[in-house]
């Protein structure tokens, strides 16, 4: 009796999540609106175009994040240490320096 249970319910599980291939494909061609795809722009000098599908390299885009993020990471440090009296000029250098790392990168 249980493996006959099992057999139902295997059944019915995969009558559930199986269709009828032929007739679904034919419906889905008819229903379906064609997809239509990003066009490059000059503003994409990074990205690739290839069957009328952009591939865009988003390398830059994690450094500068980076780049931001350790920036304004030492800002807060730099408010904190003047709040509490600290000296602060190895911090306003890393801060320069990072300043200079990201002009670079948003110049190329």
């Amino acid at each position: 009796m249980k493996h006959f249970l099992i057999i139902v319910v295997a059944t019915f599980i995969l009558a559930a999540c199986g269709g009828d291939e032929q007739g679904t494909s034919e419906k889905k061609a008819a229903t379906s609106a064609p997809q239509k795809t990003m066009q490059s722009s000059d503003n994409a000098a990074d990205g690739k175009k290839m069957d009328e599908m952009m591939i865009v390299d988003h390398s830059m885009d994690e450094i500068e994040f980076e780049i931001r993020r350790s920036l304004n990471g030492v800002k807060r440090m730099i408010e904190q240490y003047k709040e509490e009296g600290f000296d602060t000029a190895e911090l306003e250098a890393k801060k320069e320096k990072l300043e200079k790392e990201l002009k670079e990168l948003l110049s190329k």
